[in-house]
C-alpha cells in the first residue's frame, strides 16, 4: 500500500478566488483521486491551508473533514 502523507485539495469553488501569485490552483477531490489512481498511491493524507500569506483560499479542518465524509468508500 502506498500512502502520500502530504496532498492538498478544496472543495470546488468559483476559479477566480482560488489561486497563488502564479494562478495555479490545488485539485478538487476528485482530480486528487485520479491523480492518485494515476499514480498508484492507496491513500492520502489532505492537509488544509491557514497561511493566507502563502494562499488566497483556507482550507479549513471543517472542510478536510467534509471532504473525507463525501468520500468514506475511497482514498482518504
Amino acid at each position: 500500500m502506498l500512502i502520500d502523507i502530504h496532498t492538498h485539495c478544496h472543495l470546488k469553488r468559483a476559479s477566480d478566488i482560488v489561486r497563488q501569485s502564479n494562478k495555479e490552483t490545488w485539485p478538487t477531490p476528485e482530480q486528487l483521486i485520479q491523480m492518485m489512481d494515476n499514480n498508484g498511491i492507496d491513500k492520502s493524507v489532505i492537509l488544509g491551508c491557514v497561511s493566507p500569506e502563502w494562499r488566497w483560499t483556507l482550507v479549513i479542518p471543517e472542510e478536510i473533514l467534509e471532504i473525507c465524509r463525501r468520500r468514506t468508500s475511497c482514498h482518504c
